[in-house]
């Protein structure tokens, strides 16, 4: 029966590359939600443009123009913050996404050696099958010339 000597620890890589995977995601989730703050912001200035754009067409009091840039500029800043934010978490994202690579090349690294010694082991089998069958054939053979 073959028994790779370093089971173990391949079950121990494996479980760490399960966490690489879960930390990586949980990663890619946050800066999902980061870009879509981000989204609503951009989207948010561009209604208040808009808004403002709108109000060339029609008599308007300066105090609700300087309301809506004030409301603009504030929405810029916020964005400059939240990309601050999201560059954050890309870099984060990137990190786990290297910790997690590492993981996998290490558990690969340890089940190509594990290939390799159940290949060795069952040659080995084969070979003493081949050297049990000859002796076989030759106590046989004596026999019958006997």
């Amino acid at each position: 029966m073959f028994k790779f000597p370093l089971q173990t620890v391949l079950e121990y890589r494996t479980i760490l590359e399960e966490r690489m995977l879960i930390r990586f995601s949980e990663a890619v989730r946050r800066m999902e939600k980061e870009q879509k703050r981000l989204d609503a912001l951009v989207q948010k200035r561009a209604d208040l443009v808009g808004t403002l754009k709108g109000l060339q067409e029609s008599r308007t009091s300066v105090e609700k123009i300087a309301i809506l840039f004030r409301g603009i500029e504030t929405l810029h800043e916020e964005e400059k913050g939240q990309r601050g934010i999201l560059s954050e978490a890309s870099v984060e994202v990137e990190a786990k996404r290297q910790d997690l690579l590492e993981a996998v090349k290490k558990r690969k690294m340890l089940e190509t050696l594990r290939e390799k010694n159940l290949e060795d082991y069952e040659r080995s089998l084969a070979d003493l099958d081949r050297k049990v069958m000859d002796e076989m054939g030759i106590l046989r053979f004596d026999g019958a010339e006997s």
